[in-house]
């Protein structure tokens, strides 16, 4: 039996599906804790809190950090899986407890923002306890191959890191037509409208395509503070009709509304890992996504989607025109995707969590490999560029 803590930060759709079916996992006694409930910037972007089918608790609030090292010193010796290193201060002292009393941790984590601007105390602080805790964890779990160096940094040798995301349950979902009309080709962003999201980039890739192609339709999908300024933009060059701001959806009808578009583009200057692209492989909607993406780990341009350099609008723009230009081997495309999809569900997930914790104490002898490394593709007839 492995008694397992999970530390997460809140509730989430995102998280749910993989506790659940961790807990049904024989040999593994869970329960999650949770530094605070679901924030409410997150439900305006549609997200709710998903709390069923697992043993979880929550912090008490007003004392969260006495409360982590309570919890941290009454569960020593159990084995521990903690979202982060300083992003929750409770977490940094549950961390502090464990490694001094020669726990079991193992640090999940995405690899933090590179251009993000951060005062000289708080980045000294983060590097002192990122290399006190770092090389005293028993392994990492890295939120893409973004994260790697970045653990590596903190004194984690590589053998210690393995690789991994965020997932979810295979949906079940009646395939919908993607369109009432068949000549209407549907690009779809979906997530915050925020600069660091590279809407700009996208709408200005688009902008000779729209002149050659009038089938071709942007849907976006969200809110956010730039919402009102893209709109006023598109107004002014009069592309307001090629580009449809859909609102929020509900986080748990965000596959349902991908399932009936055509592509999603996530074209973000960063982001640690972007869940949206899960969603639309698992409907088997090929995807377009920045370098700077860490779900751009699951796409094999020219055969599930395509990979562009983040902030180049060029190269957005090139592979747009490409996927475009192969709609003849579109099905092949989406074949790939739902593949890529089912080794990416948390059916397939959970099992090589279990392995990677196993591997980590020495009950297992040989080094699990990721689900969404065993694809097997169909090629496309073409994919030169």
């Amino acid at each position: 039996m492995l008694p397992l803590t999970v530390w997460m930060n809140y509730p989430s759709l995102h998280q749910g599906d993989l506790f659940r079916a961790m807990a049904s996992i024989e040999g593994i006694e869970m329960e999650v804790i949770f530094a605070r409930g679901l924030p409410d910037q997150r439900r305006r972007l549609g997200w709710r809190a998903d709390l069923q089918g697992y043993r979880h608790r929550f912090l008490r609030q007003g004392v969260r950090v006495v409360d982590a090292m309570r919890v941290a010193w009454s569960q020593r010796r159990r084995f521990h899986i903690v979202s982060g290193i300083w992003g929750e201060p409770s977490f940094t002292a549950a961390l502090l407890v464990l490694a001094a009393t020669g726990s079991r941790y193992v640090i999940y984590s995405e690899a933090p923002e590179p251009n993000l601007s951060r005062p000289f105390i708080r980045r000294a602080l983060r590097t002192f306890f990122g290399k006190l805790l770092g090389p005293r964890a028993t392994g990492a779990l890295s939120i893409s191959n973004m994260a790697v160096e970045f653990f590596q940094t903190l004194g984690i040798s590589s053998q210690s890191i393995y690789p991994f995301g965020y997932f979810r349950s295979n949906p079940t979902l009646e395939h919908e037509p993607r369109s009432n009309d068949p000549n209407r080709l549907e690009i779809v962003f979906c997530g915050q409208i925020i600069h660091r999201k590279g809407i700009d980039l996208l709408i200005d890739s688009l902008r000779p395509i729209f002149e050659v192609q009038p089938n071709v339709f942007l849907t976006i999908i969200g809110t956010g503070e730039l919402e009102s300024r893209f709109k006023s933009l598109l107004e002014e060059s009069g592309l307001s009709d090629r580009v449809v701001f859909e609102g929020v959806v509900a986080l748990e009808r965000v596959r349902e509304r991908i399932a009936r578009t055509d592509i999603l583009v996530l074209p973000s200057r960063w982001d640690g890992w972007g869940m949206v692209v899960n969603e639309a492989l698992s409907v088997g909607v090929p995807v377009v996504v920045s370098d700077r993406c860490g779900a751009a780990d699951l796409i094999l341009s020219g055969k599930n989607g395509f990979v562009f350099r983040s902030g180049d609008v060029d190269d957005l723009r090139r592979c747009l025109r490409r996927l475009l230009e192969l709609k003849s081997q579109w099905p092949v495309f989406r074949a790939n995707a739902s593949a890529t999809g089912f080794r990416i569900s948390v059916e397939q997930v959970a099992p090589y969590l279990r392995d990677c914790l196993m591997h980590m104490t020495g009950r297992l002898r040989e080094r699990p490999d990721p689900p969404w490394n065993r694809l097997d593709v169909v090629e496309p007839v073409s994919v030169t560029k």
